[in-house]
């Protein structure tokens, strides 16, 4: 069996080599603010519903396929965006359809532009 010193010293170890680093990159990702961060400024960024679509800085980005729920896209100076996914609400989806791969897209106009669309005239 081995001794308390011993143990605590190999728990130390683990500590510092598996946990503490976890835990220093969580903070990081938390502490850089990439909820609430420009998607033009920011390294990538995640958008799933209208509201946060909408809400989102205007930018110029090119659309890259990543899967049939959920786009990427990219700005001039290669920053990351992401619309959509498994969760997302069913405008965001619906918009997702209409892009096409390798096109170049103002964000949020072209989803504005989407929803007049799909509102069709006022009656």
């Amino acid at each position: 069996m081995k001794s308390d010193r011993r143990l605590r010293g190999e728990r130390r170890k683990c500590l510092t080599t598996c946990v503490l680093p976890l835990v220093s990159v969580s903070v990081l990702l938390l502490g850089s603010g990439c909820a609430t961060s420009s998607p033009c400024a920011g390294n990538h960024l995640h958008y799933e519903y209208a509201a946060q679509v909408l809400a989102m800085p205007s930018c110029k980005a090119t659309m890259e396929l990543v899967s049939p729920c959920k786009r990427r896209f990219r700005t001039a100076s290669g920053r990351e965006l992401l619309l959509g996914g498994p969760g997302a609400d069913r405008e965001v989806a619906g918009f997702l359809g209409t892009l096409e791969e390798g096109k170049s897209y103002r964000l949020p106009g072209a989803f504005m532009e989407y929803r007049n669309r799909e509102a069709g005239p006022n009656e």
